[in-house]
């Protein structure tokens, strides 16, 4: 299982990455803290699922989104502040399949995740 998550806060990607590790423990965590960083690894590294912030250094995450459904039909959640309903709309029309909220619970983020794949 490999899990791409692009945000730009090194303590959420550390969160992260501790909560797939303690569900499952061969997973593959690859992570990106800009937008075009995550774009170019979602084409290059084939990830089973991503997890996308919306508020990137560079590019927007909508932006990142709309560029990797350019290529790809890999699921995305959607992670963020920014947690009104107008962007879960946007992002929804935009491809995303999920969205969470930060701060977040790790079971909750489980969760979310199993209902965008089987998860052993």
């Amino acid at each position: 299982m490999r899990f791409l998550v692009i945000d730009d806060d090194r303590g959420i990607v550390e969160s992260v990455v501790l909560t797939l590790q303690v569900y499952w423990r061969e997973v593959e965590v690859l992570f990106a803290l800009t937008g075009e960083e995550g774009v170019k690894m979602a084409k290059e590294e084939s990830p089973d699922v991503v997890i996308l912030d919306l508020g990137l250094p560079d590019i927007d995450g909508f932006q990142v989104l709309e560029q990797i459904r350019s290529f790809s039909s890999v699921p995305v959640m959607l992670f963020t502040v920014r947690a009104e309903q107008e962007n879960v709309n946007k992002g929804r029309s935009l491809g995303a399949d999920d969205f969470i909220a930060k701060p977040f619970e790790p079971r909750d983020l489980v969760a979310h995740l199993k209902s965008l794949m089987p998860i052993k």
